[in-house]
């Protein structure tokens, strides 16, 4: 994976790029200048590379080698990836100094020999911020518990504090595990920020790649990744895909997190191999590359199922023909903006692809998410994901200030353009800083502390805004000089010594919320100086304003183990994702395909659904389990009081009665098998009209 990022000021940077844990893909924002100076606009895609797709007729072998050659040749360009292995004709092009995006893509597009040309566009994880307090796993049986409202900054989660569950709201996974509670034979890809690994609740379940001898630093397996025992990292290239944000992990625990261990959570599957694969970086970002060649890796290392809880509102052609060449199930969130997917895309979930399944979130009353994408074409199930509490890396924070009217006081202010209407300062009451609410201004408000040794940091601040855009913002910067020896604004905006770390732009409409900017970068470009960190704010307009609620530094290394509250169809994913790997627990010769049609005609249909999705129904992890079960061929036998049935040792034998002419659902029980490999049927009552069948599933 080819990841950009932030550059110097004035020569291209990467706007903010904050991890979304629940409500809304926030549109990446566009910078503006100041006294005629220019900021580069914030990009949609990486700014030096495009994916191009030769067509059929431009041959293969020796042909295609010399069409792409004499293309790529003409405008400058080297291939940096080629994926005809997985789309023939696919390849990842680097392109030249001067060249820029639209040029190339209108270039390749205008070639005979090209099919498609487009940009790598960015995608980022859906997510929003937890509830610490919930207790209960209500999305897998819900009783009635009330949802809490922990620490929502943008407000969401406030909507749905202290709410009492609707029972039975929920997607009757207890009762599936009557009759499987998942195989170490099923592999789920979660193709995320990472996961992290040695969390107790995660660690037994974690894939490892047996074709790889640990630490020997050889391919040995020959797939192009070395020693890629746990699965692979896209962002760093490298075989360590621990997650540095979360949202990874949390997916994981609900997908497989241990069961019956007496800690922690349990996920939709007690057992299955859970194949770490990240692409989002520390703020929950990566490309449209870095998904593509985690779908090729994940499909070569044999997943069942591919978890995507991430998306964005660009779509790629070459990323449809990746998903299309997998065998896997791609399970994909729909988006959290609360729109129509079909009439506004979120992808990967709207690629028309039928191993896509796209998923909406419903609260804890069988209500669709406020947050929710939805779809009546485009969107298939909905499940559980509003509170859903799950596994996460816990860092300590390096730094903490929560703003009091006291620690304001060690914020230095410098106004560079004099405004009477200036008003930046404490606002009591509320913890909160105000950084500009009126007037015309640049004004930057700075700790007068440096901060030292930000390997591995992020900083995250907590605030809310209204700036017009095109001329109002919010920038971080980040500097080696304390900010008061620079002599004028533009000395400091043009010195090397200082960077742009984020941009705000528009409007939080009405909402607070929480931003994360990396700072292990600027650490490791200034060779570990003290930083300082400081806020400009820049407005033209009277009712423009920003303030601040918090602001910490995290050092994510060596993570404790946690658990934490998280809304979202990010959440909703792992759980429809875990339904599948339960499908192919009971059979695991089932397509992608026939899997994905089965989690859509086994929901329960809800009115609150009805014309919002295709399927206009929640899932249900038994009603999908007994399908996946029904296509397997049962063994009858009258003699319920016989010996039993033969099995191998460790087997599930599912014990099943129904009428001989009912269409209705059968009546459903599962022992294990006995440490001699008999299933003991003793226990059976025979009823006249009904017979009794036996499935000892095979390859176990």
């Amino acid at each position: 994976m080819i990841f950009h990022t932030p550059l110097r000021k004035f020569r291209g940077f990467h706007a903010f790029l904050a991890v979304l844990c629940l409500l809304s893909v926030v549109p990446l924002v566009q910078g503006s200048g100041f006294g005629g100076e220019v900021v580069p606009d914030a990009s949609l895609y990486e700014p030096d590379t495009v994916i191009v797709r030769f067509a059929d007729g431009a041959g293969d072998g020796p042909a295609l080698c010399s069409a792409s050659a004499n293309a790529h040749a003409a405008l400058g360009a080297d291939v940096a990836e080629d994926l005809s292995d997985l789309v023939p004709g696919m390849q990842v092009v680097e392109l030249p100094d001067g060249v820029s995006v639209d040029e190339a893509v209108a270039y390749y597009t205008g070639l005979s020999s090209v099919e498609y040309a487009e940009p790598n566009y960015y995608v980022h994880a859906l997510k929003e911020p937890d509830d610490p307090y919930f207790e209960k796993l209500w999305g897998m049986k819900n009783t009635g518990q009330v949802l809490q409202d922990g620490q929502s900054f943008d407000g969401m989660l406030a909507y749905y504090n202290n709410q009492a569950g609707t029972p039975g709201a929920d997607m009757s996974v207890p009762a599936a595990w009557n009759i499987t509670t998942g195989s170490s034979d099923v592999t789920i890809a979660v193709v995320d920020s990472g996961v992290m690994y040695t969390h107790a609740d995660l660690a037994a379940n974690i894939w490892t790649n047996a074709g790889e001898i640990p630490g020997n630093g050889i391919d040995d397996d020959g797939n192009g990744y070395v020693d890629d025992i746990r699965g692979w990292d896209f962002v760093d290239s490298d075989n360590d895909p621990m997650d540095f944000n979360g949202h990874g992990t949390h997916c994981a625990g609900t997908i497989a997190g241990v069961g019956n261990d007496t800690a922690g959570v349990v996920g939709v599957m007690w057992e299955a191999k859970v194949m770490p694969v990240r692409v989002l970086d520390t703020q929950g970002y990566g490309t449209v590359y870095h998904s593509i060649a985690a779908i090729k890796y994940a499909t070569a290392m044999g997943a069942d199922v591919i978890s995507c809880s991430f998306g964005g509102a660009e779509g790629s052609e070459a990323y449809r023909d990746a998903i299309r060449a997998s065998s896997a199930l791609v399970v994909c969130a729909a988006g959290n903006d609360g729109t129509d997917n079909d009439a506004f895309p979120m992808y990967p979930a709207n690629y028309n692809s039928p191993n896509v399944l796209s998923v909406a979130a419903l609260d804890n009353r069988d209500d669709p998410a406020i947050f929710s994408n939805y779809g009546k074409i485009s969107v298939h199930v909905a499940a559980p994901g509003v509170g859903i509490l799950s596994t996460v890396p816990v860092w300590s924070a390096a730094y903490q200030d929560d703003i009091t009217e006291s620690s304001a006081a060690a914020w230095n202010v410098l106004s560079y353009l004099e405004s009477d209407n200036w008003s930046g300062g404490y606002m009591g009451g509320t913890d909160r800083y105000a950084l500009g609410v009126s007037g015309v201004n640049v004004s930057l408000t700075y700790s007068d502390t440096p901060f030292t040794d930000l390997e591995d940091t992020a900083l995250e601040f907590v605030t809310a805004y209204a700036l017009r855009e095109g001329t109002d913002k919010l920038q971080v910067l980040v500097s080696t000089t304390d900010f008061r020896n620079y002599p004028s604004y533009d000395d400091m905006i043009h010195n090397e010594s200082c960077y742009i770390a984020d941009v705000v732009t528009g409007s939080s409409h009405g909402k607070i919320v929480s931003r994360v900017v990396g700072l292990d970068r600027y650490g490791t470009m200034l060779v570990g100086d003290p930083l300082y960190i400081g806020y400009l704010y820049y407005s033209k307009n009277p009712g423009s304003f920003a303030w601040l609620d918090s602001f910490t530094i995290t050092r994510y290394t060596d993570p404790e183990e946690g658990y934490a509250f998280y809304s979202g169809t990010s959440m909703a994913t792992p759980m429809v994702s875990g339904t599948a790997g339960l499908i192919k627990s009971v059979n695991r010769s089932l397509t992608a395909e026939e899997t994905r049609q089965i989690l859509i005609d086994s929901v329960d249909r809800i009115p609150s659904l009805d014309g919002k999705i295709s399927s206009g129904g929640r899932v249900n992890a038994s009603r999908a389990v007994l399908m996946a079960r029904a296509t397997l061929p049962s063994i009858t036998t009258p003699d319920l009081n016989g010996n039993g049935v033969e099995a191998d040792i460790g087997d599930v034998a599912y014990v099943y009665s129904c009428a001989r002419d009912a269409a209705s659902e059968p009546d459903l029980r599962a022992d294990y098998a006995e440490p001699y490999g008999v299933v003991d049927l003793a226990d059976a009552t025979y009823i006249s009209d009904l017979y009794v069948g036996v499935v000892v599933p095979p390859g176990r």
